[in-house]
């Protein structure tokens, strides 16, 4: 729009045929930015809505399986990374409507903690996984986001569903006969 303003006040002078070249040149690298930045945004759409479906399943596999054993949930966690997902399932879990027990068991310790945010994440999560009062200081709604029972009365004897969430395919300790696996993908 702006080269047309140009133009007609230079009257279609002949000298401006370098301008006009130099604008289209601009125009088409401004275009392809656009096409192949669209294409980046529908292929990372394509993996959310991929990966939002595996969750769905997984969510309706867990709550069928708790629902008709009536047993406790046993949330294993793997990487302290997983911190909001924790609370992800546990919302969603109750969000479904499950009435059970739900406990946080982690499998890493303090000193597999390579930085602070990660200690301070290690920290909260054993917060959550013993029920401890602390959580009340670092939360507005302990209850309704972390409200896991203290791992400390889980009867590992008892029969339960087990829930693992990893971030890649790996062994796990299996602690209940109906053990389901959720393994995020990070973009």
């Amino acid at each position: 729009f702006l080269l047309f303003i140009f133009l007609i006040h230079n009257d279609f002078r002949l000298s401006n045929i370098k301008l006009i070249n130099i604008f289209s040149v601009f125009l088409l690298i401004v275009l392809s930015f656009k096409i192949f930045t669209s294409f980046d945004n529908k292929k990372n759409l394509l993996f959310k809505i991929k990966q939002l479906n595996y969750f769905h399943t997984q969510l309706n596999e867990v709550t069928k399986s708790a629902k008709l054993h009536n047993e406790d949930i046993l949330l294993s966690s793997y990487n302290v990374w997983d911190y909001e997902l924790i609370s992800s399932w546990y919302k969603f879990l109750r969000f479904k409507g499950l009435k059970n027990d739900i406990y946080l068991k982690i499998e890493y310790s303090i000193k597999d903690m390579k930085n602070e945010v990660e200690e301070t994440f290690f920290k909260r999560l054993k917060d959550v996984s013993t029920s401890s009062d602390k959580k009340n200081i670092w939360t507005t709604n302990p209850e309704s986001d972390w409200g896991f029972k203290d791992i400390s009365k889980f009867n590992f004897d008892n029969r339960c569903v087990g829930l693992s969430i990893l971030r890649e395919e790996t062994k796990i300790i299996e602690y209940c006969e109906k053990s389901h696996k959720y393994i995020y993908t990070p973009f």
